[in-house]
């Protein structure tokens, strides 16, 4: 932590730093710290859909459904193959109770990427999901 706050004090606009920082504000359950350093990484890179993704996946935690599906489809308007965004999308639709939505993204983002049915486990009609790290 003390690494990315030195290299983010010499040079604020440093994207992967920030990034690094959020994720291990996450792992220490600090949300607010980890939204900040993912907000500020989406606002100096907005064109980077993975950044989209990250922040969405923290809205998920937070019951941020809202503003995950919007940044999940940020994520998808800059990168149509990112099956993690799908799947994260999905995630949230799933959440919210739009099964019908969420099948329909987990379904793309599996086809996108295999590996992602990792994260399925179903008993019976029951699907239930875990998040993929970030």
């Amino acid at each position: 932590m003390r690494d990315f706050d030195t290299a983010l004090s010499i040079d604020p606009k440093l994207v992967l730093a920030l990034r690094q920082r959020a994720i291990i504000y996450l792992s220490q359950t600090n949300l607010d710290g980890a939204l900040a350093d993912f907000s500020e990484a989406v606002c100096l890179q907005p064109k980077t859909a993975a950044l989209w993704s990250d922040r969405g996946h923290l809205r998920i935690l937070t019951r941020d459904y809202d503003g995950a599906l919007k940044d999940e489809a940020e994520a998808i308007r800059l990168d149509p193959k990112l099956a993690r965004a799908y799947f994260l999308r999905g995630a949230a639709f799933g959440d919210m109770g739009n099964s019908a939505n969420a099948v329909r993204d987990i379904r793309t983002a599996v086809d996108l990427d295999p590996s992602l049915d990792r994260y399925i486990s179903t008993k019976g009609k029951t699907a239930s999901i875990a998040l993929p790290p970030l």
